[in-house]
């Protein structure tokens, strides 16, 4: 993990554990905003191009945040995979819909299965 991006637990350095909040609870428009900012930056450093560090392959990141954000990081997203000017190419991958894709298959394999149809 760069020490220039935080992206969760890390950034409430000083706050007891379990002081109630999620990780990427600290709030507000202009903080999430100054977090999507160094994201940018992030991926534009050499070390997170040429792969270095972590395990010196593809840098995969994780983006924590609030609910209430979903909106500001979407167009965030959208943003980034339509600019032209960065030095890489991104790849997002939605766990979410990634997941909820691998269940609907298991969930039709099952169904099928259940009539004794297969796949």
């Amino acid at each position: 993990m760069s020490d220039k991006v935080n992206f969760g637990v890390a950034e409430r350095q000083g706050e007891p554990a379990g002081a109630g909040r999620r990780p990427g609870a600290e709030g507000g428009l202009g903080r999430i905003k100054e977090r999507l900012d160094k994201v940018r930056a992030l991926i534009q450093e050499p070390e997170f191009l040429e792969g270095r560090g972590l395990s010196n392959g593809v840098n995969i990141r994780i983006f924590c945040y609030e609910p209430e954000n979903e909106m500001v990081v979407r167009h965030f997203v959208n943003q980034m995979e339509t600019d032209q000017s960065l030095d890489c190419r991104l790849k997002i991958c939605n766990l979410y819909k990634t997941f909820l894709s691998i269940i609907c298959l298991h969930i039709w394999r099952a169904a099928n299965d259940d009539y004794g149809q297969s796949p």
